[in-house]
């Protein structure tokens, strides 16, 4: 077995457990694939007995302070005696570094926990890890300068000497691309689920853009020198490097091979987007969601604090947005939002308080309608 398939078998597979809701489902993927704890890990009973129930709870918690010396019963598979533990120092601090990760990596809306595999995780462990011990270290340096690839380099001038620049002595803009050393392939995301597209497809122009290969990944781009094709033709390779790399799905990996002799990246990319921005399968989720959200009630059962109900609802709202590629009006959001709390008698007073406010801002502004507030407002 290679390398790749032994990296792409999860402990928990998100697809295969339908009907969960979404920060669920994050909970099982950061907890059993990035965390890398087994499928029967008695932690998880641990977790459960803390009451965290979903990503947003975790991340909500201080693992260190909340979880140190917890207590808590399970049952091993097969016996039917009930034994007792809590929670060891090292998965504390496990639990810890993927709070960290969370923020360092901005991950939201909740699905984009599912473009993070272990590697990604392991790998942002040990450089965060060195960062933080190299802060310790008094050793002066001179900063590196930063290669832009579109800088000149002139020579230092004499006084009184006419400068001449040859093109032998300036780097070309192909040059000064190779040499950078800020990108690396491993940078990049891997799409291995199809329904990730458009949560992958951000994170790639991010990237790309960070690097200087936004040209590669917009199909109308033409170079116009031959300065330029030379770049152009380098960032065309290395693009194609990375989807050879990163496109894992048997549907994105078609456009991979039809342009494997030419490795050309820009035609590879607008392919992805003719096959994925017209799915089917897209859609209909994004409707599914659309409807959730529109049903969603904040019920008397809520064991949470409203703030995090309404983490969750936002989580939601921006999940439909990356699905439909599109921003939700603020009056649909206002909307959407008065017919969730609705059923929840403090919301509701909330939001008759809002009403009241609406129309003493009508009277103060002497207007002869009340000013409806939007949900941004």
């Amino acid at each position: 077995m290679d390398k790749i398939e032994k990296e792409f078998r999860p402990h928990y597979d998100e697809d295969q457990d339908e009907g969960t809701p979404t920060e669920v489902k994050a909970l099982k993927h950061a907890f059993y694939n990035l965390l890398n704890f087994p499928i029967d890990s008695h932690y998880w009973v641990g977790l459960e007995s803390c009451e965290v129930n979903d990503i947003d709870d975790l991340i909500m918690l201080d693992p260190l302070t909340d979880l140190q010396d917890i207590r808590y019963s399970y049952t091993r598979e097969g016996s039917d005696k009930e034994e007792s533990a809590v929670f060891s120092p090292m998965v504390l601090r496990k639990l810890q570094q993927l709070k960290e990760f969370y923020a360092a990596m901005d991950i939201e809306p909740v699905s984009e926990w599912f473009i993070y595999g272990p590697k990604q995780f392991k790998d942002w462990v040990k450089d965060s890890t060195k960062q933080k011990l190299n802060t310790n270290k008094i050793t002066p340096s001179t900063p590196s300068p930063k290669v832009t690839f579109r800088d000149s380099i002139s020579p230092l001038q004499t006084p009184g000497v006419a400068t001449q620049v040859s093109n032998t002595s300036s780097k070309t803009l192909a040059s000064e691309f190779q040499k950078s050393v800020k990108k690396s392939v491993d940078d990049y995301q891997s799409l291995t689920k199809d329904s990730n597209w458009k949560t992958w497809k951000r994170l790639l122009n991010a990237t790309a853009a960070n690097h200087g290969l936004s040209n590669v990944l917009n199909p109308e781009y033409t170079p116009q020198t031959p300065e330029d094709a030379d770049l152009f033709e380098a960032q065309n390779k290395f693009m194609f490097l990375v989807f050879m790399n990163h496109l894992k799905t048997a549907k994105s990996s078609v456009a991979v091979r039809k342009y494997e002799l030419s490795q050309d990246a820009q035609k590879v990319y607008a392919d992805l987007l003719k096959s994925y921005e017209n799915d089917i399968a897209g859609n209909i989720q994004a409707h599914a969601l659309r409807t959730e959200i529109v049903n969603m009630k904040l019920e008397s059962n809520w064991r949470g604090c409203y703030e995090t109900y309404l983490h969750k609802w936002t989580n939601k709202i921006l999940e439909l947005e990356n699905l439909e590629n599109s921003s939700i009006s603020g009056r649909d959001k206002r909307t959407w939002l008065e017919m969730t709390l609705s059923s929840n008698a403090d919301m509701s007073r909330t939001f008759a308080d809002v009403v009241t406010q609406e129309g003493a801002n009508a009277i103060l502004n002497r207007k002869g309608e009340c000013a409806r507030l939007e949900f941004d407002d």
